[in-house]
């Protein structure tokens, strides 16, 4: 599969691209991010059905001590929120109709909030999301690996991911 990386805004360059082969993979990149993101932040998961998305939100949460099996996918709820060691707001956009359904929700102040604002589907709303949004971009390959691209605004983003991707490699 040959995607091009997803570039939300002018400002924003791939940072990173990543394989998966394994659960533990990804688990290992989200005890990263756990490890390396600001307190307020937003994260925009792009992918296909069944590429990893809610997978990835899930491992997160555990890794700041949502107990295992609480998180699903938001889809019909739309907006979760958790509290552990840090707060996890978490957004499935797949439903959400237009703009306006969005700017109900409340979209700019969850982003205000001290909080990690996980969005699912964030790519269909992307001229609504924050320039400070960092994207995860996972591809599902033909053998069930995935491939995961970072971007964002590298003057706020770069050495976080570069962190992450050397404690990887």
């Amino acid at each position: 599969m040959s995607e091009e990386p997803v570039m939300f805004h002018s400002q924003h360059s791939l940072l990173a691209t990543l394989q998966w082969r394994t659960p533990e993979e990804t688990l290992a990149f989200a005890q990263l991010l756990d490890l390396h993101l600001p307190e307020r932040c937003g994260l925009g998961l792009v992918g296909t059905l069944g590429a990893g998305k809610t997978f990835l939100a899930q491992r997160f949460a555990e890794t700041i001590g949502v107990e295992k099996g609480t998180v699903t996918s938001p889809t019909f709820t739309v907006v979760q929120e958790y509290q552990a060691k840090r707060r996890l707001t978490h957004l499935d956009a797949y439903r959400i109709v237009d703009e306006d359904e969005l700017w109900e929700l409340g979209i700019d102040e969850l982003f205000e909030e001290p909080a990690v604002t996980l969005i699912e589907w964030a790519d269909r709303f992307a001229a609504e999301m924050p320039q400070e949004m960092l994207w995860i971009q996972i591809l599902l390959q033909e053998d069930g690996s995935r491939t995961v691209r970072i971007s964002g605004d590298p003057g706020i983003w770069s050495e976080r991911v570069g962190k992450i991707q050397a404690a990887l490699s």
